[in-house]
This record gives structure tokens, C-alpha cells and sequence, in this order.
């Protein structure tokens, strides 16, 4: 919780069950592949992943450096897991529900 990018929009209490539920949670690849999801959508469609982090960075004025390469490391663990690039698997520039 120590590098959200953005505001916290909850109350006092509400943030302590959040960091309650964080600091006893065991991540899994499922709970990977929704940060690395998030760390590829952008409002139209899939953006590339380092666009995606500059653009945070532009609209909040930061974006930890751990986090930058978290969100590296998170990609290339889907894409060797897969075998595929992972811009060819979520049909990065399309935007299906437009069409």
C-alpha cells in the first residue's frame, strides 16, 4: 500500500481492512496475472506496458522505480509461461467491444 499511485478514496477504517487483508494475503498467479492486467489496460484497449506506467507517471508525478520493474518481471513470467508475446495474446490495439 506504501506505493499506490493515486488517492484513497476510503475511510480510516476501510484502509485498515484493506492493509489487514494485504498483510495476510499469499499471492498466487491469479492474483499476478490481475496486477499485470492492470498494468497493461488503458481506456481504450491494451497499451503497452511501459507507455501504460509513463502515462501514471505524467497524471500522478511518480512511479516507484520497484514497481516499474515489478510490472517488467510480471510480464516476461506470463509471456515464458506462456510461450507467446503477450501484446499477440490479448490482442493489444484492438479494442473488441467497438467493433
Amino acid at each position: 500500500m506504501d506505493d499506490y499511485i493515486g488517492n484513497f478514496d476510503t475511510t480510516p477504517e476501510e484502509l485498515a481492512l484493506i492493509r489487514d487483508a494485504l498483510n495476510t494475503a499469499v499471492p498466487d498467479d491469479y492474483d499476478r496475472l490481475i496486477q499485470l492486467c492492470d498494468a497493461l489496460a488503458g481506456a481504450e484497449s491494451v497499451m503497452n506496458i511501459e507507455d501504460r506506467m509513463n502515462d501514471v507517471k505524467r497524471r500522478y508525478g511518480s512511479f516507484p522505480q520497484e514497481k516499474w520493474d515489478g510490472n517488467l518481471a510480471l510480464k516476461a513470467y506470463f509471456e515464458e509461461k506462456m510461450g507467446k508475446d503477450i501484446y499477440t495474446v490479448t490482442g493489444k490495439g484492438t479494442c473488441p467491444w467497438k467493433n
